[in-house]
């Protein structure tokens, strides 16, 4: 048919000039004039790609498709022709119009063959978005759905979202538990593991941080910097526990692992459990060795301070006791209960000296400890 193979011409010279509708109407055009299969194949897949792929227009193009006597779309080629625009978007970046798209996809086909990859790609729209609590309810919805190909994915990325943007540690604990379950790489099984020793130990549970934290310890994906944290978690379970060698082994690490605020933490508890265990001169060489080693955290330069002046008050050294206390008080002023403790400690070494003759000279450099702050 001559005339069918100008019309497609015309259609595709049109489509070259960027006029689709007039393009539209050159295609369309051959479906009143009897056209061979192969005219009919070739026109059609041109509609398509201008509806479906160009204007985003599935629902039209599913329009003129049953308007053409003979011709009939199924409802799972609805279901494609729909997702199939919306994933467009997605793939092309325009989250906006992504969003939109697979809203009006999941209106349509709430639990169509595409509803998980849609609720997934939008999730993933909202995240780029910064829209992060639609992502995370759009997340949980593919987990709800049970295991597929996209439930890993769904896990790791609600879990942290859970931690950092809502921060329900609980939340974020149950779905880094679940992913550190699943078939996964490597990687994400110690991203799982980290995740989920890290919500444990802001939730207080004990045993979990106890597994996981030795699942971080030991895994050989784990840096120093991972190690130390596992380290300092068992640390401070076995410190709250008064089981003080082994929270010393753990705290030891993280000395010798790292030098951060958790470090700094480290130290201070580890010369508090000399004084514990009533050993005051290694109490004391321990706390001054802290103070020196984390001027840059003032706030553990001012709880080893708190710490001397105890272990001077069991020494009877109540004037330096009282100096340290003073250096608190006139150098770190950040955190009002620092202030409270210094000052109620102050008020009860003042009140037992009253009751002795003689003082101690100073022997403190009070003034050095937060010099470098």
């Amino acid at each position: 048919n001559i005339y069918n193979r100008g019309l497609i011409q015309l259609g595709l010279i049109s489509y070259n000039l960027d006029n689709k509708n007039e393009a539209l109407r050159y295609y369309k055009e051959i479906f009143k004039r009897n056209p061979s299969a192969s005219e009919s194949q070739e026109a059609l897949t041109a509609i398509q790609e201008i509806y479906v792929d160009d204007l985003g227009q599935a629902d039209e193009y599913i329009r003129f498709i049953e308007s053409i006597p003979g011709y009939n779309m199924t409802n799972f080629s609805r279901d494609s022709l729909n997702y199939s625009v919306a994933s467009r978007y997605f793939e092309d970046g325009q989250y906006e119009r992504a969003v939109t798209s697979l809203n009006d996809y999941l209106q349509k086909f709430p639990n169509g063959a595409n509803s998980i990859p849609a609720l997934f790609k939008r999730a993933e729209s909202y995240t780029l978005l910064n829209k992060y609590d639609q992502a995370l309810n759009d997340y949980e919805a593919v987990i709800k759905k049970g295991r597929n190909d996209y439930y890993d994915k769904a896990l790791f990325k609600s879990a942290t979202l859970a931690y950092n943007h809502s921060q329900d540690f609980t939340k974020a604990f149950k779905y880094y538990a679940e992913l550190s379950k699943s078939n996964v790489d490597d990687a994400t099984l110690f991203e799982a593991q980290l995740g989920a020793m890290r919500s444990a130990y802001r939730t207080g549970l004990t045993h979990e941080v106890l597994l996981y934290g030795e699942k971080v310890a030991n895994n050989p994906q784990s840096d120093n910097e991972q190690k130390a944290t596992s380290n300092f978690y068992l640390g401070k379970i076995a410190y709250d526990q008064k089981g003080y060698p082994k929270a010393n082994t753990y705290l030891n690490t993280v000395i010798n692992l790292s030098d951060n605020i958790q470090t700094a933490e480290a130290r201070y508890l580890m010369a508090n459990i000399l004084f514990i265990l009533r050993q005051n001169d290694q109490a004391e060489k321990s706390v001054r060795a802290a103070i020196q080693q984390n001027s840059d955290h003032p706030y553990w330069v001012a709880k080893c301070l708190i710490l001397l002046s105890d272990i001077f008050v069991e020494k009877n050294d109540l004037f330096n006791a009282k100096a340290a206390l003073e250096a608190v008080l006139e150098n770190y002023k950040e955190d009002p209960e620092i202030t409270r403790n210094a000052q109620d400690k102050l008020a009860a070494v003042n009140k037992k000296q009253q009751n002795t003759s003689k003082l101690k000279p100073d022997s403190l450099r009070v003034n050095s400890f937060f010099e470098n702050n």
